[in-house]
């Protein structure tokens, strides 16, 4: 969060987008950001699309974040899911209804990770911790998932950490 609020302060995005926010060479951005675009990339609001190259995302982005006010939405609908794609339904339900017309291509973490792991590293006084990386959504479908694998894991020991 340090570096994009660093990247709004030092009008990064602005500029980007002055310039028709073509593909840009990180050579040309480093003036302005230095690393910070590559951490920027890793919290999915540009996409390195080449080795030092990267391309603006979700044009609809920074406005959908300014509206937001920058806070983070716990509403399954009213995200940039529904900014960019004009649809009021949940991402989930999209995804779910795509997962049915594709025939399941969509694979659950559940079904590839060894959730074992979870389940030997849990200690009595501590919650079990879900960490979902790929930003998943964390709005309980990974943890309904984990119970179904899992079914005596106790649901109030349940916590999810989307990272």
């Amino acid at each position: 969060m340090v570096a994009i609020k660093i990247l709004i302060g030092a009008t990064i995005f602005t500029k980007w987008a002055e310039t028709g926010s073509q593909i840009t060479a990180i050579s040309k951005l480093a003036d302005l950001t230095g690393r910070l675009l590559r951490q920027t990339a890793s919290e999915h609001l540009v996409t390195e699309i080449d080795k030092d190259t990267f391309n603006s995302v979700y044009m609809s982005q920074p406005l959908f974040l300014k509206e937001a006010r920058y806070e983070n939405h716990t509403t399954l609908v009213g995200s940039n899911f529904q900014a960019v794609s004009s649809n009021r339904i949940a991402n989930m339900q999209f995804t779910d209804t795509m997962n049915c017309e594709s025939g399941e291509i969509f694979t659950s973490w559940v079904e590839t990770y060894d959730t074992s792991q979870i389940i030997q590293a849990a200690r009595p006084d501590r919650p079990f911790v879900v960490n979902i990386y790929g930003g998943s959504g964390g709005q309980g479908h990974d943890i309904e998932k984990f119970l179904q694998k899992r079914p005596g894991v106790p649901k109030d020991k349940l916590t999810l950490q989307d990272n």
